[in-house]
């Protein structure tokens, strides 16, 4: 079985380390980096085209069943992605699953969580939807809440990219504030949104 080929280019990205000075990172599948390209979206179609016909084939019908069912199964369950943060009396829960193709975040009093003995269904009952990934259409990458909870900044890829964009939305209107921040690097770590009490946030660019 051949893959398929994935072209190598010359790029090379500097980085600045307090360490180490200038440092160049060979990155050959840059391209790769947005998915939304034509080049990218062909690569991944040509990947998808061989898995198929590889499941398909007859003698792996029982495998390819058994996996249908469990990722129907794993698709349809909440998962908690992480642990949840607090925030002034609340406390907010990224969950995938549930038949959803983004995550969504929740946000449920903070006596639900802490003292709370219930199971994960209980707790969904009893919170609010803060914000739903399907929304932007982008999956959220890192996120953190100001002190008082009163506002709520996340990092999100919208194209795959590994460039991400930055939002803050109020946590009791839900409501996007004006200013965004674009083509922010290294935002993909989980404590890239790192909030100051309630001035402000910092990101690595």
């Amino acid at each position: 079985m051949s893959y398929p080929s994935a072209r190598r280019s010359s790029v090379v990205d500097d980085f600045v380390s307090g360490r180490y000075g200038g440092v160049k990172v060979p990155n050959p599948c840059h391209w790769l980096e947005d998915s939304a390209t034509d080049e990218s979206r062909s690569f991944i179609q040509e990947q998808n085209a061989q898995f198929q016909e590889y499941i398909s084939d007859p003698t792996l019908a029982s495998s390819r069943k058994l996996l249908e069912s469990t990722l129907s199964m794993l698709h349809s369950l909440p998962t908690l992605l992480g642990a949840p943060q607090a925030a002034g009396n609340y406390c907010y829960y990224r969950v995938a699953g549930q038949g959803s193709m983004f995550p969504i975040t929740y946000r449920a009093p903070k006596t639900t969580l802490i003292h709370g003995t219930q199971g994960t269904l209980d707790v969904l009952k009893q919170s609010k939807i803060f914000h739903d990934e399907a929304e932007d259409r982008g999956a959220v990458v890192s996120s953190g809440f100001s002190k008082g909870g009163n506002f709520g900044a996340y990092s999100s890829s919208i194209t795959g990219s590994a460039r991400c964009t930055i939002r803050v939305k109020g946590t009791d209107t839900k409501q996007l504030l004006s200013d965004f921040l674009v083509d922010v690097k290294f935002s993909a770590r989980e404590d890239a949104v790192f909030w100051l009490g309630n001035i402000g946030f910092f990101y690595e660019f």
